[in-house]
Order: C-alpha cells, then structure tokens, then sequence
C-alpha cells in the first residue's frame, strides 16, 4: 500500500474537512507515493518516537499533533522542528497528522471518551 492509499483511508474515517481551520492535518512530512513498510502511533512526534519507528521498520508515523502547525519561516536541524523534519526524511517516514478531525469525527476520539466515561 502506498502512503496515499493509507491517506485517503484515514480521510475517510476522520474527514480532514473537520479539522478547524487553525489546524494542519493529514500528509505533513514525506513521500506520498512511497510504500507502507509500517505504521507506529504516537500523541506527538519526539526524537525518541522516530527512533523507535525507524527501528521498527516502520515509514509511516501516525501522529495526533502535527509536527508543523503554522507557516515555516525557517528549518534549522539543530532546532526541534527542523531536527524532526530532518530525521523524518533522512530515514524516508512519513508523518500524518489527525488532529481535530481525529476529535470531532464520528466514532472519533471525543466519542471514544464520551463512551468510556
């Protein structure tokens, strides 16, 4: 399966149109024609999260936060963005984001805490 096909699938669970307009949903970092070796799931990307995806095998990170939210004025490696960013593509992950729409879908995470409580 290719990064897009993983996309478009999370799309229709968790429209990205839900997500509020602040916020930067969906494909963020990587190749979307590159194929799905694995995923790994995570509330926010971290140096150590990429660490264990890449030892993982897995190419595709799933995040709740996206690693950018606002426009890029600039990347520096050496800063935590840039660095995320960095190592992302250095070691070919991908980095998907459902944020708000992940939130505000039906069946999502809001509804899933709702159930629970």
């Amino acid at each position: 399966m290719k990064v897009s096909t993983l996309v478009d699938f999370f799309d229709r669970l968790y429209p990205f149109a839900l997500a509020e307009d602040w916020d930067n949903v969906g494909l963020i970092v990587g190749d979307s024609k590159a194929e799905v070796t694995g995923v790994s799931f995570c509330l926010d990307v971290t140096h150590d999260v990429l660490d264990e995806a890449i030892e993982a095998g897995c190419n595709v990170v799933v995040t709740h936060h996206p690693v950018i939210f606002r426009s890029i004025k600039r990347l520096n490696s050496a800063e935590l963005q840039g660095g995320l960013v960095a190592k992302a593509f250095q070691n070919g992950v991908s980095l998907i984001a459902l944020h708000t729409n992940l939130d505000s879908a039906i069946g999502g995470l809001n509804d899933t805490l709702c159930e629970l409580l």
